[in-house]
């Protein structure tokens, strides 16, 4: 494992991040298992941090970044991947950061991002959705914010409404499309949570909108936010898959 200038320890279930340390490529996130005298313990760094020296700065980013690798780790591995319990960042020269930092600015370093991939890297991105989320990110603005709003604040019935709403503005995937991707149990499941997260009197929320939204009853049973996450949350790995393969076709017409 290369050295970092900035790297954190990470508390997350042994289960939960083996799976995804097989297939890191380590383009944008970076995370290993280190052994010494005692229990193994998990390291999370990330090169985009690398150019940073002003502390404020390292924390405004590593917020970032950790929002956006909770997102894609939450879309490749299911609604129930646990928060992740950083410790501080250790740099280089003794320094210590925080992630307290605002985790809605770019997590991308602009030198990292015109550095040409190894053919390592690049074939490793295939087989990891939360690799290729992030990667996707770099030049997906709106995917982006996605992430790290879903890394930040989990699939509460917010988020997975505005899952919801990104699919369809990026592919053209209505509630039918989210049902079939998603593997909804019956027809018109994510239009019923729509009309649920929209009614106050189930959520005990303003619409979507911040309104009053739509509080007359609804004709058929309600879908909360802990029955809709698995089916939106897996609509929205395929959407992220779907997009990656329109970006290929893109750059392979060049």
């Amino acid at each position: 494992m290369r050295h970092f200038k900035w790297q954190a320890e990470i508390a997350v279930p042994n289960a939960a991040v083996n799976g995804y340390m097989r297939h890191c490529a380590g383009i944008d996130i970076s995370v290993w298992e280190q052994v010494e005298d005692g229990p193994s313990s998990y390291h999370w760094a990330s090169p985009h941090l690398e150019s940073l020296e002003v502390v404020r700065h390292v924390e405004d980013r590593a917020s970032a970044l950790l929002a956006l690798w909770h997102g894609a780790m939450i879309a490749g591995y299911g609604p129930d991947f646990p928060s992740v319990s950083p410790g501080a960042l250790s740099g280089s020269g003794g320094r210590t950061a925080h992630f307290s930092g605002d985790w809605r600015v770019s997590p991308f370093d602009g030198a990292v991002l015109r550095s040409p991939l190894r053919k390592s890297q690049a074939d490793m991105l295939s087989g990891s959705l939360v690799d290729s989320a992030i990667f996707l990110a770099r030049n997906d603005e709106a995917l982006q914010h996605r992430l790290q709003s879903l890394g930040r604040h989990g699939p509460t019935g917010a988020e997975l409404y505005k899952l919801c709403e990104f699919m369809k503005a990026q592919l053209g995937w209505g509630p039918d499309a989210v049902d079939r991707e998603g593997q909804a149990p019956s027809g018109g499941f994510t239009e019923r949570f729509r009309g649920t997260i929209n009614n106050p009197a189930l959520t005990s929320i303003d619409g979507r909108h911040g309104g009053a939204g739509n509080t007359k009853p609804m004709k058929r049973s309600p879908v909360f936010a802990e029955d809709a996450a698995p089916v939106i949350v897996l609509a929205f790995a395929q959407a992220i898959i779907e997009l990656g393969k329109r970006r290929s076709a893109e750059v392979s017409d060049l």
